[in-house]
């Protein structure tokens, strides 16, 4: 038996996007890669925010001295330059230009002619696609 899907838009990108119910973990992002961009937005975010307090430029002028005191302790000595008389580049290979048009990707609007699968197992889903997320199960009885 398929088990359903989740359709929804990515919250980054807005990708529809398919989700099976075992990978189904709340996503709101797709999975190409929109989830580890938006991470790394948020951490530049709480990073500027730190910067901000005057714990965080304290330790940043901290972290400076250290750099700083490990630089004048360095010594180094300019090393002889290579000599790139012998270097062959290699040859540039012509490739006929694919046409992406024909091997096109199946239109999820069209899901009774196309098997339905995850966008990030690409397992096959059933036909029925919700909207919404599940219920849980377990409920809680006062």
């Amino acid at each position: 038996m398929n088990t359903t899907a989740r359709l929804y838009n990515c919250a980054r990108c807005h990708r529809q996007v398919i989700i099976c119910r075992r990978c189904d973990r709340g996503n709101i992002y797709c999975a190409h890669g929109c989830a580890h961009s938006a991470r790394r937005e948020n951490l530049r975010r709480a990073r500027q925010k730190y910067q901000c307090t005057r714990t965080g430029r304290l330790a940043n002028a901290r972290r400076q001295q250290l750099y700083r005191d490990r630089q004048r302790q360095k010594v180094t000595h300019q090393g002889s330059v290579l000599s790139t008389d012998n270097d062959v580049l290699p040859r540039k290979q012509n490739r006929a230009p694919t046409d992406r048009s024909k091997a096109g990707v199946p239109d999820k609007t069209h899901i009774n002619n196309t098997i339905v699968r995850c966008d990030f197992c690409r397992r096959a889903c059933g036909s029925f696609i919700r909207l919404g997320f599940l219920r849980s199960r377990h409920r809680f009885r006062h």
